[in-house]
């Protein structure tokens, strides 16, 4: 089942390349005033509004940063970094074989996943079906590897 392990490094290395772009997200959004937020956003917001001035998707967007308060700002800092760090971290400890990752990758990824199910329950997204669909498989792959790697190699 060597195709199953190549899967698990590619699912590893996608879960690793999302972590990394939410730890730059968050980063990103420490680093960056709210008024440079609201001219990167307000940008191609007012370009959208002057070529159609009823186009309420770029209203709704331009209304949404304006009144992105410091406080939410803070909390998205927080839970980028925290979720981009740890899953960093999970994705180094299996890459490196380490036992313990394993059954703490499981129980984090579970932990994930079913927040973003109950988000998907609350507001159905496709991105987060693929995202919750793509955790679980990794969890599958997760449980597979632990099994492979604590068998002697010629049964695994």
């Amino acid at each position: 089942m060597r195709w199953l392990h190549e899967l698990f490094l590619a699912t590893l290395l996608i879960k690793g390349s999302l972590a990394g772009a939410n730890a730059l997200a968050g980063l990103g959004l420490a680093m960056t005033a709210n008024d440079a937020i609201l001219s990167l956003v307000g940008w191609p917001t007012r370009n959208r509004i002057a070529q159609g001035p009823g186009d309420s998707m770029a209203r709704r967007v331009e209304r949404a940063v304006r009144a992105f308060p410091i406080q939410a700002r803070h909390f998205h800092t927080f839970c980028l970094l925290a979720h981009g760090g740890l899953m960093l971290a999970m994705v180094i400890l299996l890459a490196r074989h380490v036992i313990w990752a394993h059954p703490a990758a499981v129980a984090l990824l579970l932990g994930f996943t079913a927040c973003q199910l109950q988000h998907l329950s609350l507001a159905p997204s496709p991105p987060l079906l693929i995202l919750s669909a793509l955790g679980a498989i990794i969890i599958a792959l997760v449980i597979r590897e632990c099994k492979a790697l604590r068998l002697p190699p010629h049964i695994a």
